[in-house]
Parts: C-alpha cells; sequence; structure tokens
C-alpha cells in the first residue's frame, strides 16, 4: 500500500549528526518498527550494519523480520552492488575506499566476525550510488543549486562559494568514498570553524538521501533529523509523505491504536501479526487520507521541526471541521438522533454504540471521525468529548420530537373521544380495526423483503455476530433474515415461526440488546418491527 523505505537513521553519518550524546537504542527502535507498520519492505545499506553498533543493535533485536515468514519474503533487508557477491565481499572492498583508520573497515578480523552474523539474503541494489550522489552533489552546491542560495541567506555569495569548495572537490576527485572526513580534510582554514563543518555534513547528508531515495526507489525516512539543528530542514526542506514516522508518531499522539504502543519492546510474530492485521490495514488507509489532506494545507513542505506542531494543532483542526459537519447533519436528521439517543440512554457500551453508529454514516470526506471507530482506547480524550456532544445533541433532538409525538397523540384522544361522544358504535368499530393494524404491522411480509438492502441486512448480523447473545438465539435470526431475502415463502413462514416461537423465551435483557442493535441500522424500523419486540 505505501511503497518502501530506505531507514536512513540506520546510517552512522545519520547518528554522528546528532548533537547530543543520547542513547539512541530505544528511539531507532521504535522508528524501525514504525518504518516496517507502514512500509511494504524497509531496507538499509549494508554499511549500516557495519559501521554502526545502533544498527547492529537493531538488526540482532529484529532478525526475525529479515527472514522469509510463513513462506513470504523479508520485511526487511540489507542491500549490496549488483557488482558485489555478498556482504562480507563489500565489506572488504570498502575498506580501500575508507580513509584509515575509519570506523570497521581498517579491521579485517571485525569485518569477519560481524559477516558470520549475517545469514540473511543480500537484496541487489541497481545502479551505482557514487555517480548519482556526485551528480546531486553537484546540481546542489552550484550557482543556482538550492543549498547553495540558502547559505547566500546567512553568509555572503562569496563565501558561500569558498565553503562549498572543498566540497565541490571531494566529488570531483573522490580518491576516497565520499564522506564527511573526507571533506573536513580538504577544508583548510574553513575546518577551525564548527558551524562551517556542520553546514557542509548536512549538505553532504542531504545529497546522500536524495541518491539513496532515487537508486533504491524508495522514501528515505530519518527521524533522527529532530535532533538536527535548524539548518538542516532549511537545506532539506523535507515532503509531507505518510512512510515519515515522526509524521505516524504525531499522528498517534492524536489517535492512539492501542495495539502500537510501545511496539519496539514486542516479539517479531506481534509486530508482523498487527501488521497483516484487516483492523490496522484499515487504519493506515484512514491515516494516509488525512496526511492527503494535509499535503493540500501546507503544499508538500514541512520546513522544519516546529512544523510538526502545526501538523499536531492542523490535524486537531481538521477533526473540529468534520466533527462540526456530522453534528450538523445529526441536527437535520431526526430519524438519526433518535436512533442514536435510544442507543446511548441506557447503554454502558456508549464508546461500542457511538463507533457503530458513526460506520453507518457517510465518512468518504471525513477521515479522522472515521478512524474513531477503529480505535479500541476508550480513554481516548477525543473519543470521550465527541460522544458527550453527539449524546446532547441527540437528547435535545429526542426530547423535542417526543414533545411533539405527545402533542399529536393528545390531538389523536381529543378526536377519538369526538367520535364517541357522537356515536359510541361507529368509536368501537374503530379501536376493533386500529388494535387488528396494530396486530398485523408486527408481522413482516417476506415481499417487504424485496424493498430492503442486503447489504444493510449484513450490517445488522455484523453487530449481532460481535454482541454477547447465545448462538441460538442469533442462528435463529440469522436463518429468519436469510430466508426473508433468498428462500421460498414457505420457508421464510416456517422461519418467522419459529422466531416467534423463541422469543418468547428471551429476556429483557436480550431484547434490548437486539432492539438496540436494530436502532443502529440504516433499517431500523424494518428490524424492530421484524423482530416484533
Amino acid at each position: 500500500m505505501f511503497g518502501n523505505t530506505l531507514f536512513l537513521a540506520g546510517t552512522l553519518e545519520a547518528q554522528k549528526l546528532v548533537p547530543y550524546n543520547l542513547d539512541l537504542r530505544q528511539f531507532l527502535s521504535k522508528h524501525f518498527v514504525y518504518s516496517v507498520l507502514l512500509s511494504e519492505r524497509v531496507m538499509m545499506p549494508i554499511g549500516s550494519f557495519y559501521q554502526s553498533e545502533n544498527t547492529q543493535y537493531l538488526t540482532d533485536r529484529f532478525y526475525g523480520l529479515f527472514l522469509p515468514y510463513r513462506n513470504e519474503p523479508p520485511l526487511v533487508g540489507f542491500s549490496i552492488g549488483s557488482d558485489k557477491g555478498s556482504f562480507h565481499e563489500d565489506a572488504l572492498d570498502k575498506a580501500s575506499w575508507f580513509p584509515k583508520g575509519y570506523s570497521i573497515y581498517s579491521d579485517q578480523v571485525a569485518i569477519n566476525e560481524l559477516s558470520k552474523r549475517l545469514t540473511m539474503e543480500p537484496w541487489i541494489r541497481s545502479g551505482k550510488m557514487r555517480d548519482v550522489l556526485t551528480s546531486k552533489i553537484k546540481e546542489d552546491i552550484g550557482i543556482n543549486g538550492q543549498s547553495r542560495l540558502t547559505l547566500n541567506k546567512f553568509i555572503s555569495k562569496e563565501l558561500s562559494g569558498e565553503l562549498v569548495k572543498p566540497l565541490e572537490k571531494v566529488v570531483e576527485v573522490q580518491k576516497y568514498a565520499i564522506l564527511p572526513e573526507y571533506v573536513h580534510m580538504e577544508m583548510g582554514k574553513f575546518s577551525d570553524n564548527p558551524i562551517y563543518k556542520k553546514w557542509l555534513d548536512f549538505i553532504l547528508h542531504k545529497g546522500y538521501a536524495i541518491s539513496c531515495s532515487e537508486t533504491y526507489d524508495a522514501y528515505c525516512n530519518n527521524p533522527l533529523s529532530v535532533f538536527y539543528q535548524n539548518i538542516f530542514r532549511k537545506l532539506y526542506p523535507y515532503s509531507l509523505n505518510s512512510k515519515d514516522t515522526l509524521l505516524f508518531s504525531t499522528f498517534l499522539d492524536i489517535f492512539p491504536f492501542e495495539e502500537i504502543e510501545n511496539i519496539e519492546n514486542k516479539s517479531v510474530d506481534k509486530i508482523i501479526e498487527l501488521k497483516r492485521s484487516n483492523i490496522f490495514s484499515a487504519y493506515l488507509t484512514i491515516y494516509e487520507k488525512v496526511i492527503s489532506k494535509l499535503k493540500e494545507i501546507f503544499n508538500m513542505y514541512i520546513l522544519d521541526f516546529q512544523n510538526y506542531s502545526l501538523v499536531k494543532s492542523e490535524i486537531k483542526r481538521l477533526h473540529e471541521s468534520e466533527k462540526i459537519m456530522l453534528k450538523k447533519s445529526l441536527i437535520n436528521d431526526i430519524n438519526s438522533s433518535i436512533i442514536l439517543y435510544r442507543s446511548l440512554k441506557y447503554s454502558f457500551k456508549r464508546a461500542k454504540h457511538i463507533k457503530n453508529w458513526i460506520k453507518f454514516q457517510d465518512l468518504s470526506e471525513l477521515p479522522t471521525l472515521e478512524i474513531l471507530t477503529y480505535l479500541d482506547c476508550e480513554n481516548n480524550d477525543l473519543i470521550n468529548e465527541f460522544m458527550k456532544e453527539l449524546f446532547l445533541i441527540s437528547k435535545i433532538n429526542y426530547k423535542n420530537w417526543e414533545a411533539n409525538m405527545e402533542h399529536k397523540k393528545n390531538n389523536r384522544i381529543f378526536a377519538i373521544h369526538s367520535v364517541v361522544n357522537q356515536d359510541v358504535k361507529d368509536s368501537q368499530t374503530l379501536i376493533a380495526s386500529t388494535i387488528g393494524s396494530a396486530a398485523q404491522g408486527l408481522i413482516v411480509q417476506q415481499d417487504e423483503f424485496n424493498e430492503i438492502s442486503w447489504n444493510d441486512i449484513e450490517k445488522f448480523i455484523e453487530l449481532l455476530k460481535q454482541e454477547k447473545i447465545n448462538d441460538k438465539t442469533k442462528q435463529i435470526l440469522i436463518e429468519l433474515l436469510a430466508s426473508g431475502k433468498y428462500s421460498t415463502k414457505t420457508s421464510y413462514n416456517e422461519n418467522l415461526n419459529k422466531w416467534n416461537q423463541h422469543k418468547s423465551s428471551l429476556t429483557n435483557d436480550i431484547k434490548d440488546r437486539l432492539a438496540t442493535l436494530a436502532q443502529l441500522t440504516n433499517i431500523a424500523t424494518f428490524i424492530l418491527k421484524l423482530l416484533g419486540i
């Protein structure tokens, strides 16, 4: 559904850009699993494993994700170039491309030991990463390049031109792999300025991220950027993307999904089970709808970390506007108000009934309301607040309707008394006729099923199956509904008689539950008439 992700936060360079001495393992674990949940597959260059102890930890902790699972391909993998035969060969080849003493590549014994831990199959990357990286950096630091123009806002044009020359030389000469350390060697008079070093590090990292995105045909996810200085987002404006795990984390703060809580501490089996569950798939589909709306609002970009708080505010504002739309719909639909109020009035499962009621509304343009139907956490403030508001509206509408019906009833009683005063005989006939009609009204003729959609009947059956009612009652009711739609008249009448005999043994509690379920459907009047309770 969401395509592939390259977990850029697994690279040593991304981790070294964090300006604090932090233990990143818990943070990386959480966002690594988020990437797995949001993507068809997650990739990392094999250098991430050899160079970073944090990534070695991730690999050991979630090793099962790198292996086939129940005849399906792995969800995560390390990649090598098409000209390499194995992880080990890739690592040995890099030894000549890295400055002496850099990372693990100077220690062949350590490379051998680490290679033994990699029993998974490598994923083969197409294209030459170095060629793409060279092209992207040259373009970015050219006179009209985005990073060059950004630097011009902080320092003079002349100085920015001088500052990018070390990076320009590195990508031209390529004595070593294009690394921050290699760039620092060439900085000369600028090397004593930590700010200038950081700027070039950011530009290089930006080029690497964009090159990875193109070479791997994947979204590059780097949640560690939340710790970077703001200049990084000025140099590298991130596109709004549903695979951005910082964005997903922001969304979870507002709409928590209970099964995801502390997901990084759960087993690989549990992670895969959640990823492949229908309910989480539905949650992600709606999450994508919300992100699409945000793209329209924010014109695709988040410029710095502070904008995540703006996104959070915008999601809440979007939710409020959707609530207003649905509340207006409720106010204008007296039948919907009656059904909702009766469902909530005596119910101990109000949150459940609210969710069921929301499911039956037209939510095609209301994704933040739609997602409330998938949340298991009933302590969510948004659900509780919304439930109170809807209940209050439906109560007011119901009371107004009830008062109106009482007024009409009094008028009818007055009319009947007038008839009695004029002609007792006629009134007796009228009353007898009324009673007879009422009795007939509790019988649903099979022909009436023709006017009812089977999809609406199925929705009632779905609610019925979820309710804690004995299996015999469920079976008799389902057989009655199915026979009314698709069986012969004889078969339908037999099932109707069977139901009428069975319902006499039902407790008032079960009758109330069935009535409540009926009121949650689009065919409440029909179902209540059929049930005859």
